[in-house]
């Protein structure tokens, strides 16, 4: 946003947030206004005050308050890190996926009706069974019980399927822990 002014007689502009401000905003001495919601859900609108003072004798100033509407946007979720290509043997013991995988979502606290889908993509075969490996119900630690999946033995959701595994989470389900069942996939 580039906030305007009309002062003929003023020798300089000097341009400041307010305190009503609630959008976290910045303001340069040319009047370019930037800011970012709160978040990481943004409320659906902030209130963004400004002043102006010309810098003369007197320095006079006039501000402006207005709300700024905010229409979120679903930023998708982020896998990084997942390393490289797995080999395996048939027959083989299971092996996990990955163990350096990143998540993350910008926008969300938890994955609430997120689901974490692991499928072979080449060279499938019907026998091909992808699981989780259950390390236990210690903090840290991914859980198994029946079908649902625990973390530090909290529920974070429930699976299905084995040559294609979908997990739907749930509002215990965070980065943290969605990372450690990524981690665990076998």
């Amino acid at each position: 946003y580039v906030a305007t002014r009309d002062d003929a007689d003023g020798p300089s502009q000097v341009w400041s947030i307010l305190p009503a401000t609630t959008c976290g905003a910045s303001v340069t001495s040319g009047g370019i206004v930037t800011f970012t919601p709160p978040g990481p859900v943004p409320p659906a609108s902030c209130v963004l005050a400004l002043q102006f003072c010309d810098g003369g004798t007197p320095d006079l100033c006039t501000s402006q308050t207005t709300a700024v509407s905010i229409t979120a946007v679903n930023d998708a979720p982020v896998v990084s890190s997942f390393g490289d290509n797995l080999s395996y043997t048939e027959d083989g013991s299971p092996l996990i996926v990955t163990t350096g995988a990143l998540i993350s979502d910008v926008d969300s606290i938890n994955f609430e009706t997120g689901k974490l889908i692991v499928r072979v993509l080449v060279n499938a075969h019907a026998s091909d069974r992808i699981g989780i490996r259950h390390q236990g119900t210690n903090p840290g630690q991914i859980g198994i019980s029946g079908l649902n999946v625990t973390y530090g033995g909290v529920v974070i959701g429930t699976f299905a399927g084995t040559t294609a595994l979908t997990v739907t989470l749930n509002a215990n389900a965070d980065s943290v822990s969605v990372q450690a069942l990524l981690r665990n996939i076998t």
